[in-house]
């Protein structure tokens, strides 16, 4: 039964990123990582949810490890979606540290409090609300919900102690250059509780799967030594003025930074500026 699962999870040191759908998303984002991100999501069953929540319980290091929504799907794509979610973090919220859920969505109230009342502890479950683009949304992100409808999410958040909310910037493209204003003040507006920039778009290679590039080897140095990521530093550099908000590589960064997680990517080692708003000490890394 175990191979059976383990196609839907990924283990990487103290982050496990599990998905509730063996195929298909629904948004059809024209540069997704993921198979047939257009396809209507095909959800897992009942059964098979419960048995990777065992899976995860058993691991000897569960509970320093954050949980991760979906790496290859939309997890607030319908109400089904939802339920397997909420499912999940019903069975691992006391064991788990932290619980990240990536969304295009608007997710409805009801749902945020019941997401709210599952959290063993203020700030657990941390809401990633990815806006990559803005006006050109429409067409490069045909089926997510409209942006206006994301950033409610972060107005809704604010109504929840134990909900995090985080503006998801991924991945770093031209066209955020050409809005950064437009980004700065929805920062300022919206006050998303955390900055998530990610770094920058990437190709399918041979049809591989890159959500999780960051933990690999032999990926890694080929993304984050590239001289265009001068122009992602300059982007970050000129958030951090317009706003006087910090801003982070990696939704575990933020974690790190709000929590005894630690270090894990070490992005120290590639450029020295992804750490500039890090609180961590180097020696510590």
């Amino acid at each position: 039964m175990i191979d059976n699962i383990l196609q839907f999870i990924q283990v990487y040191d103290k982050r496990i990123f599990i998905d509730v759908a063996s195929n298909g998303c629904g948004n059809g984002c024209v540069y997704c990582f993921t198979k047939n991100p257009e396809k209507p999501q095909t959800l897992l069953n009942i059964s098979t949810i419960d048995e990777i929540c065992i899976y995860i319980s058993n691991l000897p290091n569960s509970k320093e490890c954050i949980i991760s929504l979906c790496p290859n799907t939309e997890p607030m794509k319908s109400e089904k979606s939802r339920e397997l979610i909420l499912r999940i973090i019903k069975r691992l919220s006391k064991i788990v540290k932290f619980i990240q859920i990536a969304t295009k969505e608007l997710i409805p109230e009801s749902y945020l409090q019941e997401l709210n009342n599952l959290c063993a502890r203020e700030g657990q479950i941390r809401i990633s609300i990815s806006v990559p683009y803005l006006d050109l949304a429409e067409k490069i992100e045909p089926h997510a919900a409209r942006v206006s409808e994301r950033l409610i999410n972060f107005i809704n958040i604010k109504n929840y102690s134990n909900l995090v909310s985080v503006i998801y910037l991924r991945p770093f493209n031209k066209q955020m250059i050409i809005d950064k204003f437009l980004y700065a003040d929805i920062i300022n507006k919206y006050q998303p509780d955390n900055i998530c920039l990610g770094a920058e778009y990437v190709p399918k290679v041979d049809g591989y799967q890159q959500c999780t590039y960051m933990y690999n080897t032999f990926l890694k140095p080929s993304i984050f030594e590239r001289p265009e990521m001068d122009e992602i530093f300059a982007f970050a550099d000129f958030l951090r003025q317009r706003t006087n908000c910090k801003l982070f590589f990696s939704s575990v960064c933020n974690i790190a930074n709000c929590s005894d997680y630690g270090c894990v990517l070490n992005l120290d080692k590639h450029d020295i500026r992804y750490c500039q708003d890090c609180t961590i000490l180097l020696d510590e890394r």
